[in-house]
């Protein structure tokens, strides 16, 4: 398959090649169109389009200037590819938010239906998207209850709140990402709310409960000043064990170790710390249930699923501190960089190149304040080392 000249220079981030093949370039290029293009029949593909445009590629990869130039140049703002998506729809399938609402700008269709459905037919897939990239779209006016080939945006979604009571730990994170973007829905929902009223009705007692949780973790450090007690009440707290206790951390760590206050205490290191150390080692487990010496750059030949077992119980901490660690309050301490490796190497060490905490230390990349880190660079070798499937950005 032959691509675009200009769509090979985007996707290989030749931007001084990209601004030279945009001067007095003709609308062939500017859409994609000297490049191979879809030849076929399949239920709601555009025969005759090309595979990827210029536009939709540097939406994609959120290349904010890129798009910019594009749409100087005269690139058609809703030049669909083949699948009939356009590049807002793509923008925002990839949490780009940004660059999505330049194309707003620029006059882009926010209502365009693809082969799969409007925008929010695509980005309600659970935890793929970020829900402020959700609730944009919503705010824009795009209809949820709008359907194709009998589904609306509720149908799509795949994953019921109802879950948030599951034993495995990614279940119970999938159904709490559910649970805000059903109540994101139902607050723009056009016409019967009936199911979504009876999905949210299901989750009811479990959001109750989580809600009650996070206020009990809370309570009791209110009163308590920076000092020796407040560092030995919440490191009693933190506990020794993760075992049984995942739900009670996470509520540990939104009700107070996240609080401002809290993380600008010199002591909140320890904190973190500590919560890190609650991880369970595959080594450590090995040895205690099999009665073997393993190193953890065994960890690829785990037959006997211990590594599922970590997942399944909730015994890695690891989320939690990247997640405490990803808050601006955090990023702007002297010793946020030293954290973040201590995290990085605790993980290593713990669950080898495991995918526990991907999503997190992807994420924790992406904020702004941490990508203009001085030590960024230097933090990102070290974090690909330990999450090596976690695709963390350049």
């Amino acid at each position: 398959m032959a691509a675009s000249k200009l769509v090979k220079a985007i996707q290989s981030r030749q931007f001084d090649e990209v601004k030279t093949l945009l001067q007095g370039a003709k609308p062939s290029i500017l859409d994609g169109s000297d490049g191979d293009k879809y030849s076929g029949d399949g239920e709601g593909m555009l025969d005759g389009r090309p595979f990827k445009t210029p536009l939709g590629e540097a939406a994609r990869y959120g290349y904010v200037e890129v798009v910019d130039q594009l749409l100087t140049a005269g690139a058609p703002v809703d030049s669909p590819d083949y699948r009939n998506e356009t590049p807002f729809i793509q923008a925002i399938m990839a949490g780009q938010l940004e660059v999505a609402k330049r194309l707003v700008a620029a006059g882009a269709d926010v209502h365009h239906v693809s082969w799969y459905g409007n925008v929010l037919h695509h980005v309600v897939r659970v935890g793929e998207i970020p829900l402020e990239c959700i609730r944009y779209c919503l705010e824009l006016g795009v209809d949820p209850t709008v359907k194709l080939l009998g589904k609306d945006a509720y149908d799509r979604l795949g994953f019921e709140p109802a879950a948030l009571k599951a034993k495995a730990r990614d279940e119970r994170r999938q159904a709490a990402i559910a649970l805000e973007i059903v109540k994101l829905l139902r607050a723009h929902w056009r016409g019967a709310t009936k199911k979504l009223d009876a999905a949210l009705a299901k989750a009811g007692v479990a959001a109750d409960e989580k809600k009650a949780l996070d206020k009990k973790a809370a309570s009791g450090f209110d009163a308590l000043a920076p000092g020796p007690k407040r560092k030995a009440a919440i490191l009693k707290a933190i506990g020794k064990s993760v075992d049984g206790r995942r739900e009670e951390l996470e509520a540990l760590a939104k009700g107070v170790l996240a609080r401002p206050d809290v993380v600008a205490d010199p002591e909140w290191g320890d904190f973190v710390r500590a919560l890190t150390r609650l991880t369970a080692s595959w080594p450590e487990l090995m040895k205690a249930q099999f009665g073997v010496d393993v190193s953890i750059e065994d960890e690829g030949d785990d037959e006997s699923g211990t590594m599922e077992m970590i997942g399944d119980e909730g015994l890695s901490t690891i989320e939690i501190a990247l997640g405490l660690l990803a808050l601006p309050e955090a990023i702007a301490r002297a010793d946020w960089a030293a954290l973040v490796g201590f995290v990085c190497e605790e993980k290593q060490a713990r669950l080898g190149g495991w995918s526990f905490g991907d999503e997190e230390i992807a994420a924790l990349f992406k904020v702004p304040a941490a990508k203009r880190h001085p030590e960024a660079a230097a933090l990102k070798k070290v974090a690909r080392r330990a999450f090596p499937y976690a695709g963390i950005p350049r």
